[in-house]
């Protein structure tokens, strides 16, 4: 139903509302929907933290493949990333350098915007068949990046690593904060059930896919020889509250 609602709001014809008056859906949960809260660790085969992982490491496993996994779950109305760091290609320009070469932070934003993405170059006919020819252009590594040509002069081409630093690092902190466990800083989630769900058998389902998707999780040998195993480690599930809950009630 909300997906038909939001269809609808999006074909809404124009001026049919006031100038300044932008319809929006509203969210399908509350601030109680906060069911399960999870952080991932490296445990050893006894169940011990042994760590072995960075947080921006942690933070990538949670975003694109513990996150998406979840929020698939029936009830589940979003699963949020928290702590960490989320990791980025950094480009830090050298003022001096590009002043030299007359270079503005615009041709710089445009040369990678340019260098990486995917074009079309119509399409070849060959022996009565017609190909569609494509330009693969993502970028793939740190190198990919310091090569992007910026501006040519005097058939000189000005690459970006002539006039800035590439390297990996962390995004600014603008969500996802921090998250602390034990006084140490951590990385993991919150399952928001949606509003009107059974919170309990939300969270039952969620453990479940927990369970079916722990096998995929990395795992990597430490100096030690000890095998840190990134465990999904469960810090606040409401399962005990709703069933004291019950309890009571029916005494």
């Amino acid at each position: 139903s909300r997906s038909r609602i939001l269809e609808k709001l999006n074909s809404l014809p124009p001026g049919l509302l006031p100038d300044g008056v932008n319809p929006q859906l509203g969210p399908d949960a509350t601030a109680l929907g906060q069911v399960f809260w999870y952080t991932l660790e490296g445990l050893d085969d006894n169940g011990n933290p042994v760590g072995g992982w960075d947080l921006h490491e942690l933070r990538s496993v949670q975003d694109y493949y513990v996150r998406l996994a979840l929020s698939s779950v029936q009830g589940v109305s979003e699963v949020a990333s928290v702590g960490g760091h989320v990791k980025e290609d950094q480009v830090d320009l050298d003022p001096d350098a590009m002043k030299v070469r007359n270079i503005s932070i615009m041709q710089v934003a445009e040369a990678l915007r340019q260098s990486n993405r995917e074009t079309a170059a119509n399409t070849m006919e060959y022996n009565m068949v017609e190909y569609l020819i494509r330009g693969l252009g993502y970028v793939e590594s740190l190198e990919d990046i310091r090569n992007t040509v910026v501006t040519v002069t005097s058939n000189v081409p000005v690459r970006i690593r002539d006039i800035a630093v590439v390297n990996i690092g962390p995004a600014v902190r603008n969500h996802g904060g921090i998250l602390d466990k034990g006084g140490q800083e951590s990385v993991g989630g919150v399952v928001v059930a949606r509003y009107g769900e059974n919170p309990l058998q939300v969270i039952s389902n969620v453990k479940d896919k927990i369970e079916e998707i722990s096998q995929g999780l990395p795992s990597r040998e430490l100096p030690d020889g000890t095998i840190s195993q990134v465990t999904i480690v469960p810090f606040y599930d409401r399962t005990q509250l709703i069933y004291e809950t019950l309890g009571t009630l029916n005494d």
